[in-house]
């Protein structure tokens, strides 16, 4: 069988090329005299030289050769392992299977020809870890000749770092508080958080992704009323407030009904208005016979409330002066009022999530830490103590502190105690922030 009809075509550096074409063009622009062929020149320079820095996966763009060689030599390893394992030999016809990469190290094999089985592809598979630079394959059924192959590679977060993840392509129309998309994992599926009864912790260096995943969040948030009017809701079921000392981040959101806050004093009196809505959420479940307000009540009770608390470590050490020139610790006190909400308003609907940086037993109480009960979410870090903050005993097993600051949106998540896996966070532009503020206020 002829071999080459699975491996992929070689990228080709045709747009080095076309740069130099552009630039010659200019030059002779000039020379000549000849205005549009001048401006022609500059101007495919410009967008060959704009793509290649701000859209390196785009088709004209510079980098997309240096890129895509390691996908190919990837692709054609997987090939070749599988030939070594038999599942491929001289006696093979294009027709008879088929190979499909999905996502990196993630590949869909149709075995259509006699004789070849799953547990062959699997020993093959296994046979080809070193080759491909991973440490542990699963293979999976999903039809009758159709399996999908696993990997996980020994450094998951530097494929990850050149996995594309637009914020654009994981959300969808059907939004609830139950699965909010933020990212994807390493085999292209969604990471989706739960903020129904539980808190989200987030973790990691500056400009690691955590402002990007937090304005994710915020969107998806913005979302849910238009989809909750879109299946018959009549009132609004989500209301966010955001609490951040570097507000300008959010400031897309500004006027759609969320609430921005950064005076630190407006943070400790909003925190009293909302112990004092779940004491009211309260006797409205005794009077209502309900051990917890659930989302077909939402519209009921006024709403889900999801409090995002951005650079908390700036604000634990908060202080302010008193009338009479006394200092007096804010930070500490605003801490104490977060603590008892997360412990006492489960039943609430009434949700909380935290984001910090280099975080420590100094600037977060242990405490109020394991009392975040749902999501764990680290970057980057500098550490492995940093890490064990948010992930404790599975530290370990999600070196953050690996993670170079060039990988930026690439992480580890824990959603229900479960073990952390990698991911990387969406991004999420300006243009997507607006759309999502735009639905909020029934635009």
């Amino acid at each position: 069988m002829d071999m080459d009809i699975f491996y992929k075509a070689a990228p080709r550096p045709a747009r080095l090329l076309l740069l130099s074409f552009s630039f010659v063009a200019s030059i002779v622009g000039i020379w000549m005299a000849a205005a549009p062929l001048f401006f022609f020149g500059i101007w495919a320079s410009a967008v060959i030289i704009y793509k290649s820095v701000r859209d390196p996966k785009s088709w004209i763009a510079l980098q997309q050769d240096v890129r895509n060689r390691e996908d190919v030599n990837r692709f054609n390893r997987f090939v070749d392992a599988l030939a070594a394992g038999g599942v491929i030999d001289a006696e093979t016809l294009e027709e008879d299977i088929e190979i499909e990469e999905n996502a990196p190290l993630v590949y869909t094999v149709r075995l259509h020809q006699f004789g070849k089985t799953g547990n062959q592809l699997q020993k093959a598979c296994a046979a080809s870890l070193n080759a491909l630079g991973a440490v542990d394959v699963e293979v999976k059924q999903t039809a009758p000749s159709e399996y999908i192959a696993v990997f996980s590679p020994e450094f998951p977060h530097r494929i990850l770092s050149d996995t594309p993840c637009a914020y654009a392509d994981i959300v969808d129309d059907d939004i609830t508080i139950q699965r909010l998309p933020v990212g994807v994992f390493l085999d292209g599926s969604p990471v989706e958080i739960n903020l129904e009864s539980r808190n989200m912790l987030l973790n990691g260096n500056p400009r690691s992704g955590k402002s990007v995943l937090l304005s994710c969040l915020v969107a998806d948030l913005a979302r849910i009323n238009a989809c909750h009017y879109r299946h018959g809701g009549k009132k609004p079921i989500e209301r966010v407030i955001v609490m951040s000392p570097k507000i300008l981040d959010f400031q897309t959101f500004e006027g759609c009904g969320i609430r921005l806050i950064q005076d630190i004093e407006e943070m400790s009196a909003v925190l009293n208005e909302i112990h004092a809505e779940a004491e009211a959420r309260k006797a409205w479940c005794v009077a209502h016979n309900k051990k917890k307000v659930s989302p077909e009540d939402y519209e009921a009770v006024g709403g889900h409330i999801t409090v995002v608390i951005d650079e908390y470590t700036v604000i634990k050490t908060s202080t302010i002066e008193d009338e009479k020139g006394k200092t007096v610790k804010i930070g500490d006190l605003i801490e104490q009022k977060i603590m008892r909400l997360v412990a006492e308003t489960g039943f609430a609907a009434i949700s909380f999530v935290l984001a910090t940086q280099r975080v420590s037993s100094t600037n977060m109480s242990t405490n109020l830490r394991d009392l975040i009960a749902g999501a764990r979410c680290s970057f980057a870090t500098e550490t492995i103590e940093s890490t064990k903050m948010i992930l404790g005993d599975y530290a370990s097993e999600a070196p953050c502190h690996d993670i170079t600051t060039d990988q930026k949106g690439v992480g580890y998540i824990s959603l229900d105690g479960v073990r952390p896996r990698p991911f990387k966070g969406a991004y999420a532009s300006e243009a997507d922030e607006r759309a999502a503020a735009d639905l909020m206020r029934g635009e």
